[in-house]
């Protein structure tokens, strides 16, 4: 009875002691700041984005997959449509920041990629959730399929999107990076020898207050 009860005992911590170091390794491995995209785990980084770096990150990784860029390859933006050239077929790019797509979208993008002879459209889209049919032709890229796409990009840092700036305790500035969970994070300048970094301090919200005699309220 004793040794069975021991050896229970024994399996429960090893098994949920496991899981607790897992977990704060995990915890930990992904509070470390970025050296590349390809160490980026988390699609919703890629949401913080303006147009401008978004496209970057883009461009970026249709030349690391071996395509070549004929022009502008966006779907539908310049007057004479550009393309995403690769093993002789025609690709244009479509993406879609922070509103979900739906088969209404996916319709309407299937018909000017026909009329401007393109090959394929790569729809890009750094949401979780995004259409599991698309018309043929249609390459989504969302979520964690993302994410995978633009792990060839492990020359290239991730952009900071925050503008922060803050002091260390050591005097030193602290530089905004981007942590391996895609989220913004305050680096010592100094590091290694400094190794101070933590997540920028959410801005204080404004306080209002009711001017008397006034319904209105004022920040």
């Amino acid at each position: 009875m004793w040794v069975t009860l021991f050896v229970t005992i024994f399996w429960c911590a090893v098994v949920f002691g496991g899981k607790y170091l897992y977990r704060s390794w995990r915890r930990k491995y992904y509070l470390l700041p970025a050296h590349s995209v390809n160490e980026i785990a988390n699609v919703d980084y890629y949401r913080q984005l303006s147009n401008a770096q978004f496209e970057s990150l883009v461009l970026a990784t249709l030349k690391e997959r071996g395509y070549t860029l004929l022009g502008e390859p966006w779907l539908g933006r310049t007057k004479e449509q550009g393309y995403a050239w690769r093993k002789g077929k025609k690709s244009v790019i479509c993406y879609r920041l922070t509103r979900p797509l739906n088969e209404q979208q996916l319709v309407e993008i299937s018909k000017k990629a026909h009329l401007v002879q393109a090959h394929s459209v790569l729809v890009l889209s750094p949401l979780a959730q995004v259409p599991k049919s698309a018309p043929i032709g249609l390459k989504i890229l969302g979520g964690n399929k993302l994410v995978r796409w633009f792990s060839v990009l492990d020359m290239v840092p991730p952009v900071a999107t925050h503008g922060v700036e803050e002091k260390c305790e050591c005097g030193s500035l602290l530089k905004e990076r981007v942590s391996r969970a895609g989220q913004p994070l305050l680096v010592c300048s100094m590091y290694p020898d400094c190794r101070v970094m933590r997540q920028p301090a959410e801005p204080a919200a404004p306080t209002l207050r009711i001017e008397p005699g006034s319904n209105a309220l004022i920040a």
